[in-house]
């Protein structure tokens, strides 16, 4: 916050605090927590809140205005007693032990409520990344390649093999990964593309076992 000028009364200070902390409030970058967003949405409605009403009461009764900021300052300029707070609510506002406890029960069932939305939402967030993380990492099952950026060791690129055949690559090749792939489709007018998919370790064992593919370098 701005330190506090020589000019200023400490009402008029606490206005020029409540106005920076409701600017900041809304300043970006915003939190992206839902429940960050919800607090810093709360506080900046607050801050405004009592900015308004301190200086309706300056207006009217500084003496009034000036108890409430040495009351806000606190004792040793922390800020405000929570616990004397709640007990002048509980005389001014609630009039009333069983009014204030029910408002204290209302309390707790809502912070419990907040904490389980906020780590079910963080669960998710988790997972969330963890997939995408998971997905990234994970190479490619199927891949569309220029059949002439792949030249078997006969020197024919790959529009030699029929649809159905197998190209096991030793190393990367145009964009694939090393691999048993299996050539799915041609595609374009003169067939000068093809889509590989990349097979599982069970099937490329049963393949082996089987001797149904040529074996092919890229």
């Amino acid at each position: 916050m701005t330190d506090t000028n020589e000019t200023r009364t400490p009402a008029e200070q606490l206005l020029v605090d409540l106005a920076e902390l409701h600017m900041r409030t809304h300043a970006s970058p915003l939190p992206k927590h839902p429940a960050a967003m919800g607090w810093q949405a709360t506080a900046g409605s607050m801050a405004a809140g009592f900015a308004r009403a301190l200086h309706a009461l300056m207006q009217v009764d500084p003496g009034k205005a000036a108890a409430l900021v040495e009351w806000f300052d606190g004792p040793f300029g922390e800020g405000p007693d929570s616990m004397e707070h709640t007990d002048w609510t509980g005389r001014h506002i609630a009039k009333s032990p069983e009014v204030l406890e029910q408002w204290s029960r209302d309390a707790r069932y809502e912070a419990a409520r907040a904490l389980e939305a906020t780590e079910m939402w963080e669960k998710t967030e988790k997972a969330r990344q963890e997939l995408a993380e998971s997905d990234s990492e994970s190479p490619a099952t199927e891949a569309t390649v220029n059949c002439f950026d792949v030249q078997m060791d006969d020197g024919e690129n790959i529009k030699a093999l029929g649809v159905g055949n197998y190209l096991e690559l030793d190393r990367p090749t145009a964009g694939v990964a090393p691999g048993t792939w299996r050539l799915t489709a041609y595609h374009g007018e003169f067939a000068e593309r093809a889509t590989l998919r990349l097979l599982t370790e069970d099937q490329v064992a049963a393949l082996r076992r089987s001797e149904a593919f040529s074996r092919m370098y890229s």
